[in-house]
């Protein structure tokens, strides 16, 4: 019994240990990386010609300064087939339709504001489209967002955020050489400061 109490103190002191020297850091701007993860969904709002439906982002920060940091994104789209209605026609969502990867690099800008930070984000890159049957398409993309992350541990946070995606997209079947791809996306996740 007195192994484990002694095992409780031991990590206790650690981690009040830890938080206090982690935090004075986090006010001082010591993090220089970020690590982010989220999961939510995307809406196509037109017509199909962007990827809808569950979403996964992935996110790599750097800071440059305490305002402005490197944002690396690699976000994940997974929406519906097509449906075989009773007459045997195909039915197709027009918002959450095709599977999507996105690969775009911009800069986030964190307002930060004690433990509840707002930031704002823009960026440019590339989007894989896939949909079922025989075509694909690559589009070049603006995405701008924000939201909020409120920092529970000194280096954890939770938050959410929204983004809207436009930009060209070119199609390697029949559908017309290009199309304008538009999508907005609800995001809830965590961050990972070290």
């Amino acid at each position: 019994m007195r192994s484990a109490a002694r095992y409780v103190v031991a990590v206790a002191a650690t981690v009040i240990l830890l938080g206090s020297g982690t935090a004075a850091a986090q006010q001082a701007g010591g993090w220089k990386n970020e690590l982010s993860g989220g999961m939510g969904f995307q809406v196509s709002l037109n017509n199909a010609h962007a990827p809808g439906g569950f979403k996964m982002e992935n996110e790599y920060g750097r800071r440059f300064t305490e305002l402005v940091w490197l944002n690396l994104q690699l976000n994940f789209v997974v929406g519906d087939d097509c449906v075989a209605d009773i007459n045997g026609r195909y039915r197709c969502s027009e918002h959450f339709y095709g599977d999507g990867l996105e690969m775009i690099a911009g800069v986030k800008l964190k307002f930060r504001k004690g433990k509840l930070q707002p930031h704002a984000k823009v960026g440019a890159g590339l989007v894989f489209s896939f949909y079922p049957g025989d075509y694909e398409a690559v589009g070049i993309v603006l995405r701008a967002g924000g939201g909020f992350k409120y920092w529970v541990l000194p280096r954890l946070a939770v938050g959410g955020e929204a983004n809207f995606m436009i930009g060209p997209t070119f199609y390697t079947y029949d559908h017309g050489p290009t199309k304008l791809l538009a999508a907005l996306d609800f995001i809830g996740g965590i961050e990972f400061a070290f």
